[in-house]
């Protein structure tokens, strides 16, 4: 997930003020603009001088070929033509470690020794210096390794390494302090040998600038990485969820109930949060009986709804590739939310290598990489899927929060709505706008009352433009319940609904029409996401919206999702905790009492 580089580049249109000034908006690390803005400039000097050096390379292979076909012969021969260097240390570095092995591999592609076709002293040299044999990666360091080694005692007896003639293979100072600058004329004046030593400099530099290229590049990604998308202009700047702007609401959002969806989901017998949690952990859960069948019941109510409207079901994967998840999934994701599970990554019994993937808190995520690395139609947009899949999330930071029921818990299953679109005519807007309506409808057709909120700037993860919540009106939850009146809330989020732009098919690569045409800028899908249906949410919502004195009345439209017995109403089968719980509590002090009466 990422912006666009180019929005922070003035020469091609782009501006960082109005990056910053939005980064500003959302209440995130601004400084953030600055260094994208830093590294960018040091990465595209540094590629500069890449194109520069491979330019030159090439140049110094076209002179040699010039003057080795001008003297009527194809190849020099090394032992008389051999490159010296006034120091091995200069030539190669420190052949300890693999930057100087990579430059001595490379040297030796077509030598048999470090001077030509016979060892030599300077052979001795450096094989002293390698210490140990190189690995497989340096396949010409390693074979030079083995045949000096294979000498043994024999190596004393190796000649001085000849010295150049008339000083033909040395380079002269001021081509080596203009190397950057070389051209033709300043290399027809130098011998064979001396441009194939400007050669191997050249390598060198080439190697310390690519190194240098990568980390910039990295250290600039990951930046941008966190800088956040456009926000629409309708989103509400703030950092104070209080703020959230309510656009409309359903229903009866002021009625009031006696119990909680904590309650009533062990009144119908519908959980075993005691032994799921003694067998899974926290906020583990066995759902029975009628809550499977109502768990069942909205799978296929919200997935029929959806497919008649155009939408394709699909089961996702529930593991991700790292590198995959990645680019679908921000940085504070990883440490908060995502499940890392590490596995054998071979089937072969015999192979020790291991695989690090992570389990998806969303099919959002491998539905957004369904389409990874391609280019789409203009004419198949907008592709409209239903995602049904098992979430899991950490559910790090919300300690405290919801312990107690299945509103919040580590695993549940979820349909989900996720749209590709044009990038053009605020098409992705209009799909927003179906996409929460289909939420709506779902929760008109159940009778949940609730409202859509317009969240605030300061509360958007990285790739939302803007997002709406839905939230249910929870008439048993709340003031009116001491087991939840810490929370002081009724409307409980349901449905989150957002527009990322182009800012996961950046990333991923999900790419706008047939090819890329001459001379035209890459456009990017736009990519769209809206929970229809979190099974454990909704269920809460329905059992306390639809409690009567005997039960859970079922809605009309899931009846025949449902077995005949449960069809009219799902009966209470147990007590409420909260009324045992009040029980207990006028027991004991009742036991109290009658002991301090005893006592006087």
């Amino acid at each position: 997930m990422v912006l666009d580089i180019d929005l922070l580049r003035p020469e091609k249109g782009g501006d960082p003020a109005k990056i910053r000034l939005n980064q500003e908006k959302r209440f995130k690390n601004v400084s953030l603009v600055d260094t994208v803005v830093e590294k960018d400039v040091l990465w595209r000097q540094l590629r500069h001088k890449a194109d520069n050096w491979n330019k030159l390379k090439n140049l110094c292979s076209k002179e040699v070929g010039e003057k080795m076909k001008s003297l009527g012969r194809k190849k020099t021969d090394n032992n008389h033509h051999a490159v010296q260097y006034p120091s091995v240390h200069l030539a190669f570095g420190d052949l300890t470690t693999d930057g100087g092995l990579c430059a001595l591999d490379k040297y030796l592609v077509d030598r048999s020794y470090v001077e030509g076709y016979a060892p030599t002293k300077l052979d001795v040299e450096l094989f002293e210096m390698v210490k140990s044999e190189p690995p497989r990666t340096h396949p010409h360091a390693q074979r030079w390794f083995r045949h000096i080694h294979s000498f043994g005692d024999g190596r004393k007896l190796f000649t001085q390494r000849k010295e150049s003639v008339s000083g033909e293979d040395s380079v002269p100072q001021s081509i080596l302090d203009g190397l950057e600058t070389l051209g033709s004329p300043e290399l027809k004046a130098l011998t064979v040998p001396q441009i194939k030593k400007v050669r191997f400099l050249i390598d060198d530099a080439i190697a310390r600038n690519d190194a240098s290229l990568s980390q910039t590049e990295r250290e600039r990604n990951s930046a941008l990485r966190e800088v956040g998308n456009h926000l629409h202009e309708s989103v509400p700047v703030s950092n104070d969820e209080d703020e959230n702007r309510v656009e409309r609401t359903f229903g009866d959002c002021a009625q009031k109930k006696t119990y909680s969806h904590v309650d009533l989901i062990h009144m119908i017998d519908g959980v075993d949060a005691e032994r799921g949690s003694a067998v899974s952990g926290g906020r583990g859960y066995y759902l029975m009986g009628p809550a499977v069948f109502l768990e069942h019941a909205l799978i296929q109510f919200s997935l029929r709804k959806l497919f008649s409207k155009g939408y394709k079901p699909l089961y996702t994967p529930f593991f991700m590739k790292k590198e995959v998840m990645q680019e679908v999934a921000q940085l504070s994701q990883f440490d908060d939310e995502l499940y890392k599970v590490i596995g054998k990554g071979s089937e072969k019994g015999e192979e020790k290598e291991t695989e690090e993937k992570y389990l998806i808190a969303t099919s959002e995520q491998p539905i957004a990489a369904f389409h990874r690395d391609e280019w789409i139609p203009e004419g198949s947009l907008p592709i409209r899927y239903a995602g049904l899949s098992t979430c899991f999330r950490q559910e790090v930071g919300s300690h405290g929060r919801d312990t107690r029921g299945i509103f919040r818990v580590h695993q549940f299953e979820k349909v989900e709505q996720f749209c590709l679109t044009s990038p053009h005519d605020n098409k992705s807007w209009e799909m927003m706008d179906e996409m929460i309506d289909n939420a709506e409808q779902f929760c008109q057709d159940l009778g949940i009352p609730y409202r859509v909120v317009n969240i605030v700037s300061g509360a958007l993860n990285h790739a939302a433009a803007k997002k709406l919540d839905l939230e249910a009106w929870f008439p048993g939850s709340g003031e009116n319940n001491w087991a939840l009146r810490s929370m002081n809330c009724a409307f409980r989020e349901l449905v989150s609904c957002s527009n990322c732009l182009d800012y996961q098919a950046r990333r991923l690569l999900v790419r706008y029409g047939q090819t890329k045409k001459m001379n035209t800028q890459t456009d990017y899908v736009h990519m769209l996401n809206a929970t229809m249906c979190a099974t454990t949410r909704v269920i809460c919502a329905l059992l306390e919206v639809n409690q009567t004195e005997t039960g859970v009345k079922v809605p009309a439209a899931l009846k025949s999702y449902l077995p005949t017995e449960y069809q009219e109403e799902i009966p209470f089968v147990k007590p409420a905790p909260i009324d045992e719980a009040e029980t207990k509590k006028q027991k004991k002090q009742k036991d109290g009492m009658k002991k301090g009466g005893g006592e006087q």
